[in-house]
């Protein structure tokens, strides 16, 4: 699996999840559903596993289960 494809399941995931994901002009951003935390962002193409890694580890620090 590449990085963009494993990008597309944490982000189906995460929307069953309830979190809410916006994609801006140069990046994507998460919001948790807990409304008091701030929301995790990632590059627009992730370029690479560690960056994917990295940011997954953000988001189950805001409540996310893989």
């Amino acid at each position: 699996m590449t990085a963009k494809g494993d990008f597309k399941k944490i982000r189906r995931r995460a929307e069953d999840q309830g979190w809410r994901v916006e994609k801006r002009k140069e990046y994507w951003l998460f919001f948790p559903p807990d409304k008091q935390q701030r929301p995790c962002s990632m590059a627009g193409s992730p370029s690479s596993s560690r960056s994917l890694v990295n940011f997954l580890a953000r988001m189950k620090q805001k409540g996310y289960k893989a």
